[in-house]
């Protein structure tokens, strides 16, 4: 893996989430900085394994997240370091979205845990990412994650409350 990475500083890891891991961490045993789509990793332990390598090698590891880059967060993350805004007392942000009959062929709706598919992984991420850029660390954490479509598969139907000090929730 080193000679084929000899001459790269950076490794960017946009494929399926089940392969995140493992690319990420040959990446960081390899000498690179890695960027990795959203989500970092599949599995809590995954992602600090991948913290650990990246620490060892002295590496960068910077998870990636598209949705920072949507207008309308850009312009709310203004007007809130602006003022304009005043204090947040709550922010309510979702994507609502519904397919009766999954898509069978398509990895994100596998049953299989190891795919890493699921509304959560796949936009509950951007989400709850928004909000850390917006107001930091949550103090406490609340979530609902369901399957609501028949026969099985990944979950479908999540929400995901988060809790900052003085109240603010999100």
């Amino acid at each position: 893996a080193e000679a084929a990475m000899e001459g790269h500083d950076l490794l960017v890891v946009a494929t399926v989430n089940r392969a995140h891991h493992p690319l990420a961490a040959a990446g960081l045993r390899a000498g690179l900085h890695v960027v990795v789509d959203k989500p970092l990793a599949v599995t809590a332990a995954e992602a600090i394994d991948l913290d650990g390598i990246a620490r060892c090698n002295e590496r960068l590891l910077i998870p990636f997240h598209n949705r920072r880059w949507d207008a309308e967060f850009l312009t709310l993350r203004r007007l809130l370091a602006d003022g304009a805004l005043g204090d947040p007392v709550r922010i309510e942000s979702r994507f609502c979205r519904w397919r009766p009959q999954p898509k069978p062929e398509a990895w994100r709706e596998s049953a299989d845990p190891a795919d890493g598919g699921g509304l959560l992984l796949d936009l509950g991420s951007h989400l709850v990412d928004q909000c850390v850029a917006l107001l930091g660390a949550p103090v406490s954490v609340y979530a609902e994650v369901d399957h609501r479509r028949p026969g099985g598969g990944p979950d479908d139907d999540v929400f995901i409350a988060l809790g900052y000090h003085g109240g603010v929730r999100a």
